[in-house]
């Protein structure tokens, strides 16, 4: 356990997917309001990218809408078409 939630912002979410995720099956996205969450802090990871991580628990007030993210044959993943 790392101590906070990871977080990936609209456009880190297809990298961290490859990253960590490559052919894992039966994964959701959720996408959150974080204008509101307190102990959000935003910090480089190990590649100097800023990303967002959340030190509280997420109350899922937050959560504004649950996607179901599509394993494709080559283990990759298809994104809703709002990507």
């Amino acid at each position: 356990l790392d101590g906070y939630i990871h977080f990936s912002n609209k456009d880190q979410v297809e990298s961290t997917l490859k990253k960590y995720f490559f052919n894992q099956d039966q994964l959701v996205l959720l996408k959150v309001e974080t204008s509101n969450l307190k102990n959000l802090i935003w910090e480089k990871s190990t590649n100097g990218i800023q990303f967002p991580h959340l030190y509280s628990f997420l109350d899922v007030k937050h959560i504004k809408n649950v996607y179901k993210i599509i394993l494709a044959k080559n283990g990759s993943h298809i994104l809703p078409n709002f990507f």
